[in-house]
């Protein structure tokens, strides 16, 4: 018996879910993310597309504080 996979949505708005909780500053944080997503994905998602989903929004906070930062500085 296995559980239902979870569908794109799903996993997506876990993903969010988890963001809100974790409030990531960095690609160090993905361990975070991780611990609190896992037991909520754990044989109902590959974790593999599930890691590549968390690298690419944390990529895209990385680029957002970057370009914070450049505007308070210049």
């Amino acid at each position: 018996y296995l559980p239902k996979p979870l569908t794109m949505e799903e996993i997506n708005s876990i993903i969010d879910e988890a963001f809100n909780v974790v409030n990531p500053k960095a690609q160090s944080d993905m361990g975070k993310i991780m611990k609190e997503i896992s037991p909520k994905l754990k044989n109902r998602a590959d974790m593999g597309e599930v890691n590549k989903i968390i690298k690419e929004k944390l990529s895209q906070i990385k680029d957002v504080l970057s370009l914070i930062f450049f505007h308070i500085i210049y």
